[in-house]
């Protein structure tokens, strides 16, 4: 399920001008003050969101972090990317990846990262990704 953060940014990204947070609103079925949580949730996780009263709000810059959001809009599958799994720093995606299966996480689930420390390759190499 898409949470209203997700649907926030997708309806600012389709949008060249300013919206009103009202707009935004009637869109989704929230109030306003539940787009403007949201709104606030986006700009922690890195998003440019500008605000200017009797205009609304404006996409200015997206982030380049391997999260839900920036994948899922360039994804055009049905079966890989169902669920998105970010960590900031995690020892190895493969591992994480293992681990979910074994819990029964959904076919496609996709594990990323920013970070990883202690990373496998083929043929056992080893290998490190540093924040970035």
């Amino acid at each position: 399920m898409i949470d209203n953060s997700s649907k926030i940014l997708k309806i600012l990204r389709n949008s060249r001008n300013y919206i009103s947070g009202e707009d935004i609103s009637l869109e989704l079925g929230v109030s306003r003050s539940a787009v403007w949580k949201n709104i606030g949730k986006l700009r922690e996780q890195g998003y440019i969101i500008d605000a200017v009263s009797n205009r609304g709000y404006r996409l200015s810059e997206g982030i380049d972090l391997p999260i839900s959001d920036e994948i899922h809009r360039y994804l055009n599958t049905e079966c890989f990317g169902s669920e998105i799994v970010y960590m900031d720093s995690v020892d190895s995606t493969n591992s994480l990846a293992m681990i979910f299966a074994a819990r029964g996480a959904a076919h496609g689930t996709v594990v990323t990262a920013d970070q990883q420390t202690e990373g496998r390759g083929r043929m056992g190499r080893k290998g490190i990704s540093p924040p970035g």
